[in-house]
């Protein structure tokens, strides 16, 4: 791992100082990977949505309806998948960044370091990311609009 570091760093500084332009696929993933984290920003809005929404459900002073302990459950879920694909998110070499965003708080996803990969490989993960995370986003549409509450 020290080694990857290393050789990272200087294929960084190498391709900076020789101002060779960056790999096209890096490129093309870097900005895959800034699509994922918009639809990130949306589905999390969602999220915070539904997960309020979770909490005002099990706050009633009564025994919650079979359809409402699905919908928790359904909530729950697309929570812990969400965090787990915040968690597995990796960065693209060079074009690392924090992911800070607006509305005030962490979503503690700020990528782990890339393995070492082709650039053509790196562009199919980062693609494969924002294909998950819009997925996650389309479950969370889903909920909100089949809310019954």
């Amino acid at each position: 791992m020290k080694n990857s570091l290393i050789f990272l760093l200087l294929f960084t500084a190498s391709a900076c100082s020789s101002g060779e332009k960056a790999d096209p696929q890096l490129e093309q993933a870097a900005a895959v990977h800034e699509e994922a984290m918009k639809i990130e920003e949306e589905a999390r809005g969602k999220l915070d949505s539904l997960l309020q929404l979770k909490n005002s459900i099990n706050v009633q002073g009564r025994a919650l309806t079979e359809a409402e302990q699905a919908f928790v459950r359904e909530i729950n879920g697309l929570e812990g998948r969400f965090q787990a694909w915040a968690e597995s998110l990796i960065e693209v070499p060079g074009y690392e960044h924090d992911h800070d965003h607006e509305h005030g708080h962490d979503h503690h996803h700020h990528g782990k370091k890339a393995p070492e990969v082709t650039p053509g490989h790196m562009l199919n993960i980062q693609q494969e990311f924002r294909d998950s995370i819009a997925v996650l986003r389309q479950e969370a549409e889903r909920l909100l609009a089949e809310q019954e509450f």
